[in-house]
């Protein structure tokens, strides 16, 4: 799980939206890297989960970043794999 109790705080990079878009955004990024990290041999089982996910965060991220969101994604998706063990 996390290398903590709590969840990873919303990183500095959702500052521009709302706090509530950022905790959505950010819970959402942190359950797509658990799936993929935890259960890949399932992968059959989350796949269109995480791939609605990733489309629903980037709906989310074009508002504020424009065509950046992806690259934004993704470094966002590396900051919350940082979070497991």
């Amino acid at each position: 799980m996390f290398r903590s109790s709590k969840l990873p705080p919303v990183p500095e990079d959702l500052s521009t939206v709302t706090p509530q878009m950022a905790q959505v955004i950010w819970r959402t990024l942190l359950c797509i890297v658990y799936l993929e990290s935890k259960f890949k041999e399932r992968k059959e089982v989350w796949q269109i989960i995480v791939e609605k996910a990733r489309a629903r965060v980037d709906e989310g991220l074009q508002e504020i970043f424009g065509t950046e969101r992806t690259v934004v994604r993704d470094a966002l998706l590396r900051k919350a794999g940082e979070h497991f063990i």
